[in-house]
């Protein structure tokens, strides 16, 4: 029996790959002041939580932004060291403010889940700013709304297919869902039943990656 939780699990890990491949995650790494003992200590981490904890701390403390990215993540996640929300905020905020935008995806994210909603969407509008698709995708995610007068939802139409046409699995999805229910108007309903086909034979043929329009 297929579990769908486990799908599910799977889909959420590969859709945040992708939004962080498509951050200046690498760059970050390339100028961390740390580099050349990032790569042991996370490893460390991944074999012994609370020595690459320490370890990855004492470079985040120095400096080092691709280390606050991973000691927001241990106290977010409870990984090495005791789950402390605040102290998640603290460094994903540090993170972010140094300039990663891995760190602000994730800034965001950990506001959302503390309720903080409004701050995570003056987040996701800088990186909007940056034109960072995932932030783009997810500030659309949150302002879009089906209960939105017509014209304003719209407003929001071009946007959803920039992200779109820029790869995002997610904002493809979402856009074909959104024409497909009529929240663009009715009118356009057969736009998002040829999407939805086009993302039916797409799949069956291998090639779900292929652009959402042509």
């Amino acid at each position: 029996m297929l579990d769908t939780s486990e799908v599910a699990a799977e889909l959420r890990m590969a859709l945040q790959a992708w939004e962080y491949a498509q951050t200046n995650d690498e760059a970050v790494f390339d100028a961390d002041p740390f580099r050349d003992g990032l790569m042991e200590a996370i490893g460390l981490h991944a074999v012994s939580p609370e020595k690459g904890f320490r370890q990855l701390l004492s470079f985040a403390e120095r400096g080092s932004l691709y280390s606050a990215n991973y000691v927001a993540w241990s106290y977010a996640s409870g990984t090495g060291v005791r789950k402390n929300e605040e102290q998640a905020l603290t460094w994903y905020r540090r993170a972010y403010e140094g300039g990663s935008e891995r760190g602000l995806l994730d800034y965001a994210r950990c506001l959302i889940s503390t309720g903080q909603t409004d701050e995570a969407e003056t987040v996701y509008e800088a990186g909007w700013e940056r034109s960072l698709v995932p932030a783009v995708y997810r500030l659309i995610r949150l302002r879009l709304r089906p209960t939105l007068p017509l014209a304003d939802r719209l407003s929001w139409k071009p946007s959803l297919e920039w992200a779109a046409r820029s790869g995002h699995p997610a904002a493809r999805f979402l856009l074909s869902k959104y024409l497909f229910r009529g929240w663009f108007g009715l009118g356009l309903v057969p736009e998002g039943v040829r999407l939805v086909c086009g993302h039916i034979a797409a799949i069956l043929q291998g090639d779900e990656d292929r652009p959402i329009a042509d």
